[in-house]
């Protein structure tokens, strides 16, 4: 009996010595973590053509308008958006772009007609986190009489999400 009673502390102490050893074997990592600047904007297509083809006798032509397209944006840090055209517009044409926000200030009615190289605010003061999904696009085609007859020609508009 004295000596089952010695193996089974025996059994005992090496289970318990083997079960220590276990939980004394640890390792570590380091983890880098970060989470860098994330401004994303995107349109949903390009608008239909803007044809300005009609006038009331005796004042300027009727403005064309287009409103069938949008853009969403994410940032995690303040941002703005600006616009620019990639060539300017003849003379007594005016091309206006309209971007509406839930998120930032939008700028209105914004002329991006000559906006070749310098980009214009169309939507300010944008906070970090903000989340704006299917904001509407407005195009607005205005000519002057003394304009005359332009041809057909495309233009690209460059939407640009950028530090506020």
């Amino acid at each position: 009996m004295k000596g089952l009673a010695v193996s089974l502390a025996m059994s005992l102490l090496v289970t318990g010595v083997a079960l220590i050893g276990v939980a004394a074997i640890t390792c570590d990592q380091t983890v880098s973590c970060e989470v860098a600047a994330i401004q994303v904007i995107s349109v949903s297509a390009s608008p239909a053509a803007l044809i300005v083809n009609s006038a009331t006798p005796g004042f300027e032509p009727d403005s064309a308008t287009d409103a069938t397209t949008t853009y969403s944006i994410t940032v995690n840090k303040a941002s703005k958006i600006t616009a620019k055209i990639n060539t300017a517009m003849s003379t007594d044409i005016t091309l206006t772009i309209n971007l509406a926000s839930t998120e930032g200030i939008s700028a209105g009615d914004v002329d991006i007609s000559n906006a070749t190289i310098t980009p214009v605010d169309v939507v300010t003061a944008i906070p970090a986190g903000s989340k704006d999904s299917a904001q509407t696009i407005t195009y607005t085609l205005s000519a002057l009489a003394s304009a005359g007859v332009i041809p057909q020609a495309d233009k690209i508009v460059t939407l640009t999400i950028t530090d506020a």
